[in-house]
């Protein structure tokens, strides 16, 4: 009985041991291990990235953007400890470059470690994304914070048009006339909806002011019915005056698949202010319209390539999925993308009005 009594007490000391050791590891605060800030290129798309390297598991981050004084990002990580990163030393683990101007770290409040980024140029909310990257132990990786900001943000302001001034808004209302463009189950037209939706965009855009060229405003082809697509697609590009602003063209989507759904939004690669044109009007259909997003993307589309100023191909959704058909097809529901179309444009033109339209 003693002998059993022994090992029962030995037994408990070590599960004891373990419990402790475990729950001292869980309350262990993580630890920073560095931060680097710089452009990257991924996906098809350009971002200044800030990279924070943490040699913990559960990272817990909050993000606040300060433009009223100094333009500033301030990222704090819960249950953080600066460790070898510090104000004071150690910044040899901090690497930042342009358009960044200055990168502080310092512990705050207890086990929260805060990172403050400025920069010359303001940055909203819309702008940028954050999510964590697991530890990779193959390749020597910690556990990584990675917010990605748009470097659309960070050009010039001689690079961007902020009144519409003369520039005239272009809108190109896809196919038309002999083209039909795809085809609903029940009927409904790409070229159809293409039109209608332009013409209230037109109407929004004239009530604000702003001066519109149609491509076409009727159902026809623009160049004729017996011209190729280079000619027809080349005919819209050649409506676009040479003191225009942007270039909008709408179509609808179509795929084999009826389950196939969503919107999306295109740019040239290469135009910095089309991509941000794409990105912005894209935001404001996934707002308005509430279709399922699929992205921001670039494309060799003709009008797209050819086009003298930043330009964008619009996708409402997919004719050819009976819930999007019946949707685009709905006259309220054109308005709800019509009104997306024009506050996307007011904010690229630096237009941000409360609330929208």
């Amino acid at each position: 009985m003693r002998h059993l009594t022994k090992i029962f007490l030995l037994l408990t000391a070590l599960l004891m041991s373990v419990v402790g050791s475990a729950a001292a590891k869980s309350t262990a605060p993580n630890e920073l291990e560095y931060v680097k800030a710089y452009d990257t290129y991924e996906g098809g798309r350009s971002f200044f990235r800030i990279e924070i390297g943490i040699k913990g598991e559960d990272v817990e981050s909050e993000i606040e953007l300060d433009a009223s004084i100094s333009k500033t990002m301030t990222i704090a990580l819960n249950n953080t400890i600066p460790g070898k990163v510090s104000r004071h030393g150690g910044l040899s683990a901090v690497e930042y470059a342009e358009p960044a101007t200055a990168l502080n770290v310092w512990q705050g409040n207890g086990e929260q470690t805060k990172i403050k980024i400025e920069f010359g140029k303001t940055i909203d909310d819309r702008s940028y994304r954050a999510h964590v990257e697991k530890a990779n132990q193959g390749l020597k990786l910690p556990t990584r914070l990675m917010i990605d900001i748009d470097d659309y943000v960070f050009l010039d302001e001689e690079e961007i048009e902020l009144e519409v001034g003369s520039g005239a808004i272009v809108i190109d209302p896809g196919h038309g006339g002999s083209d039909s463009g795809a085809v609903g189950s029940a009927g409904v037209r790409e070229k159809d909806v293409a039109l209608a939706v332009a013409l209230k965009v037109r109407d929004l855009l004239e009530e604000q002011g702003d001066p519109v060229v149609m491509t076409r405003s009727t159902d026809r082809d623009v160049h004729s019915a017996q011209a190729s697509n280079g000619q027809e697609l080349q005919a819209r590009v050649n409506k676009t005056p040479l003191d225009a602003a942007i270039f909008i063209s709408i179509h609808c989507n179509a795929f084999s698949n009826p389950s196939s759904n969503g919107m999306e939004t295109y740019f040239y690669n290469g135009s910095s202010l089309g991509r941000r044109l794409a990105k912005l009007i894209n935001e404001e259909l996934e707002r308005y319209g509430g279709l399922f997003n699929r992205g921001v993307k670039s494309a060799n589309f003709y009008v797209l390539k050819h086009s003298a100023v930043p330009a964008t191909l619009l996708e409402l959704g997919f004719v050819t999925n009976p819930e999007e058909e019946q949707l685009l097809a709905d006259d309220e529901y054109q308005e709800k993308l019509a009104r997306a179309i024009v506050t996307g444009i007011n904010r690229y033109f630096g237009r941000v009005m409360a609330g929208g339209m």
